[in-house]
């Protein structure tokens, strides 16, 4: 049975339809143990779909590489606000940001092959031409 709350918005919506941070807050704050039962399996739930392995033979890396892919696909116009995070001394140290600017050199090398493979398509054309373009000047 889905339970409606009421939404940051104010809008009573069905509980699977609340952010992450709202079933987190009602839960902090319901009384009613099988409401809060109900939450606990949302919350569990999109921890298994989206932090863990979802086939055998998927690696945490395969799994990483989704949820960013998930996270981007679901991005629209936050991008300044998660990387001020990302960059941030306090919220991320210095061996995170290597890492994570490790990550996105090799996503982009990937980018350029494509671009030079032709595997590209209308909404990532740019995206490929310009990673091309920052791997031929990278190049001495």
């Amino acid at each position: 049975m889905l339970y409606r709350f009421i939404n940051s918005k104010g809008i009573e919506v069905d509980s699977c339809n609340l952010s992450n941070s709202e079933l987190l807050n009602h839960y902090q704050v319901e009384c009613d143990e099988d409401k809060k039962q109900e939450l606990v399996d949302i919350i569990v739930a999109r921890f298994d779909r989206h932090l863990c392995p979802q086939y055998e033979g998927e690696t945490m890396d395969d799994v990483a590489g989704r949820f960013i892919k998930n996270y981007a696909e679901n991005l629209s116009s936050h991008t300044e606000t998660a990387v001020k995070y990302m960059t941030d001394k306090e919220t991320t140290n210095e061996f995170a940001q290597h890492k994570i600017f490790m990550f996105f050199l090799e996503f982009i090398a990937r980018l350029a092959i494509m671009y030079k493979e032709r595997e590209f398509g209308r909404g990532n054309e740019w995206a490929c031409m310009t990673a091309d373009k920052i791997i031929n000047a990278m190049q001495p």
